[in-house]
C-alpha cells in the first residue's frame, strides 16, 4: 500500500501534467483530491488556485494562492500567481512587494520571471520590471513573447535602440507580425520608406481583412507622414480609423444623448 506522501506526490505529478496541457479538470479533480487528504497542503492550493484562475473565477484564485503561501512561504510561484492576481484587483504595492519578496528564488524559471516583470510593468515600475524580462529572455532567447516583453519595457525607460533591434529580430522570425510593425514604427522618425515597402507587401501577401489590418494602417499612415507623402498618409490614416469604426459598434447618437442630458440637468456652476 502506497503512503499518503507518495500519493500526494503522484496526484501533483498528474496535476503538473494536466497544467501543461492546459487540462483543467484533471487539475480541479487533482486538486480536490489533494486537499480531501491534507487540507493545508500548499500544493493542493497552488493548484487549486490555477485551476479557479482559468476558470475566471479570480477571487477564488488569490484565496487559494493565498493559503498556499501561508503554508510555505518560498513559493515563489505561488506569490507571483497571487501578485498576478492582485493587479488584476489594483493592489498595486501588494503586488509589487510579492515580487520583491521572492529576490532571488525567481532567477531560474523564465515564465515566473516573465509574469513577474508583468506584474511591475502593470504596476507603474518598467525599471524594476526591465531586468526580470531581461533575466527572463536570457534563459530563452527563442521565446517571442519574453523578446516582445522585453521590447516594449525598453522603450518605456528610453532604451529605445535596444527596443529597435529586438522587434527587428521579431520581425525577421515572424515578418507578417502586424503589431511588431506599430511597434517599430512609433520608434523613431522614417527617413527612407524601406519599411513602408516591407509592410506594404505584408498587406499584399496575408490579404486579410480591414479590421485585421487595422496596426499595419496606422503604422503607414505614420512613417509616410515622416516622410511627407502626405496624401498617401491620410488614406492610411482613413483606412484604419473605418476599419476601427467597422467594428466598435459606435454610435454618436449616444455622445449627443449624454451631452444634451448633461446640460438639461446640470448647471454651468455645477459643472
Amino acid at each position: 500500500m502506497n503512503r499518503p506522501s507518495s500519493q500526494l506526490e503522484q496526484l501533483s505529478e498528474t496535476a503538473r501534467g494536466a497544467v501543461y496541457r492546459r487540462d483543467w479538470p484533471t487539475v480541479a479533480a487533482c486538486s480536490r483530491a489533494i486537499l480531501g487528504k491534507d487540507g493545508d497542503s500548499p500544493e493542493g492550493h497552488f493548484l487549486a488556485g490555477l485551476s479557479a484562475k482559468a476558470a475566471g473565477r479570480h477571487g477564488d484564485a488569490a484565496a487559494h494562492f493565498e493559503r498556499a503561501l501561508a503554508q510555505d512561504g518560498a513559493r515563489y510561484d505561488a506569490a507571483i500567481e497571487l501578485a498576478n492576481e492582485y493587479v488584476g484587483q489594483h493592489r498595486h504595492a501588494e503586488a509589487a512587494a510579492l515580487v520583491r519578496r521572492c529576490g532571488e528564488r525567481l532567477s531560474g524559471s523564465p515564465a515566473y520571471l516573465h509574469m513577474a516583470g508583468t506584474v511591475l510593468a502593470s504596476a507603474g515600475l518598467p525599471e524594476d520590471a526591465w531586468p526580470l524580462f531581461a533575466r527572463a529572455h536570457a534563459l530563452q532567447p527563442g521565446v517571442d513573447l519574453f523578446r516582445s516583453s522585453l521590447a516594449t519595457c525598453s522603450i518605456f525607460l528610453g532604451r529605445i535602440d535596444e527596443a529597435r533591434a529586438h522587434y527587428l529580430a521579431l520581425l525577421e522570425r515572424l515578418p507578417d507580425h502586424q503589431r511588431y510593425h506599430y511597434q517599430l514604427s512609433r520608434l523613431g522618425r522614417a527617413t527612407d520608406a524601406r519599411h513602408v515597402e516591407a509592410m506594404e507587401q505584408v498587406l499584399a501577401r496575408t490579404r486579410r481583412l480591414p479590421k485585421d489590418n487595422v496596426f499595419l494602417y496606422y503604422a503607414l499612415g505614420k512613417e509616410l507622414e515622416d516622410l511627407e507623402r502626405w496624401d498617401e498618409a491620410f488614406d492610411w490614416f482613413r483606412r484604419a480609423g473605418d476599419a476601427v469604426t467597422a467594428v466598435a459598434e459606435y454610435d454618436v447618437g449616444e455622445d449627443v444623448d449624454l451631452i444634451d442630458t448633461i446640460v438639461s440637468t446640470c448647471s454651468a456652476s455645477w459643472v
